[in-house]
């Protein structure tokens, strides 16, 4: 814990004083322990424009008050700063969200143009596979139907040699 008792030879002047600022910055729950410590008998300190810190009760508002009121100005700027902290925090996340996410998108997009790419091939493919294949097999049916041909004028001619050789004539 942090010793907020001034030197003897302070004049409480927050700007100059390291003890009289951690007096005024001190956390709160620190404040009011050290102000159950001392007694009440004392005058409160308080802070007038043009003497700075003086020992009066009946002018202007009392160190304790002070404290409290910066106090309360210090934390509600701590808290605004912390929150545009986590703003900016949140926004850069986004940011890198958005970017991750267009990379992604991207990406997929390439990978559907070569898949689309690939069918297309694949279908031209096929195209020219059957496009062969039909012709093969139209060579081979020409043939077949060349070789049944040449059996059907074999047998014919068989059959009409048979008939002439046959023992009618």
């Amino acid at each position: 814990m942090v010793s907020l008792a001034a030197p003897q030879t302070c004049r409480f002047e927050p700007e100059s004083c390291f003890h009289c600022w951690l007096r005024v910055w001190a956390p709160i729950p620190e404040k009011s322990e050290r102000h159950r410590r001392t007694s009440y008998s004392q005058k409160p300190l308080v802070f007038t424009s043009s003497l700075g810190w003086d020992s009066c009760s009946s002018k202007g508002q009392t160190f304790a008050k002070v404290q409290k009121r910066d106090a309360l100005v210090y934390l509600k700027k701590s808290k605004g700063a912390l929150r545009q902290n986590i703003f900016r925090q949140q926004q850069n996340v986004l940011q890198h969200s958005r970017t991750v996410q267009s990379q992604r998108m991207q990406a997929i997009k390439g990978l559907y143009e070569q898949f689309l790419k690939s069918v297309e091939d694949l279908e031209k493919n096929r195209e020219n596979f059957l496009t062969g294949e039909q012709s093969e097999l139209r060579k081979e049916m020409a043939m077949l139907q060349k070789h049944l041909m040449m059996e059907h004028q074999q047998q014919e001619v068989a059959i009409f040699q048979k008939s002439l050789h046959s023992p009618l004539f």
